[in-house]
């Protein structure tokens, strides 16, 4: 797996111009956009959380059946989180060990190693706010950090 930065996506380096006449910009594969099915294998919560996110996908415009292995992780990630996140609130975060000092609990490493996968997956597919406003995001004309905020844009000059 290639490490650094992802790659821009082919419509983002075309605003951008070209790198020169050496290297002329090549545009990325298209993924076939099949509707995406749910494995046989998820459990409830892993099935509910599927049909949400399926739905975020489609309204997004990137849902394609070539990502249905690395969907499915994502979920299980994200549903084992939850569940490590459900005993931590229950037990606590720490317990007594067998020697009788307090230790941390298995669980809370469980979650946090869940939450930090299902996050990265999330990014891959432009879940996370800061992927939208990577890709460009949908949400229309919104202001960005630096612009002037619209009462002092049409405000006159004294």
């Amino acid at each position: 797996m290639p490490r650094g930065r992802p790659r821009k996506p082919h419509s983002l380096r075309v605003l951008e111009g070209g790198r020169g006449k050496s290297r002329p910009l090549t545009p990325d594969l298209p993924a076939p956009s099949a509707r995406l099915v749910a494995p046989k294998n998820l459990s409830l919560a892993e099935r509910q959380e599927w049909k949400k996110h399926v739905e975020y996908l489609r309204a997004m415009g990137v849902e394609s059946n070539v990502d249905v292995g690395f969907l499915e992780g994502m979920l299980r990630m994200l549903c084992r989180a939850r569940n490590a996140d459900a005993v931590v609130a229950k037990d606590g975060m720490t317990m007594v060990s067998v020697k009788g000092n307090r230790v941390k609990r298995p669980e809370v490493s469980v979650s946090r190693d869940c939450w930090q996968a299902y996050e990265r997956m999330a990014a891959a597919f432009g879940i996370t706010p800061a992927a939208r406003a990577k890709l460009g995001g949908s949400g229309g004309a919104r202001e960005r950090a630096g612009d002037v905020p619209s009462e002092l844009r049409d405000a006159k000059h004294r």
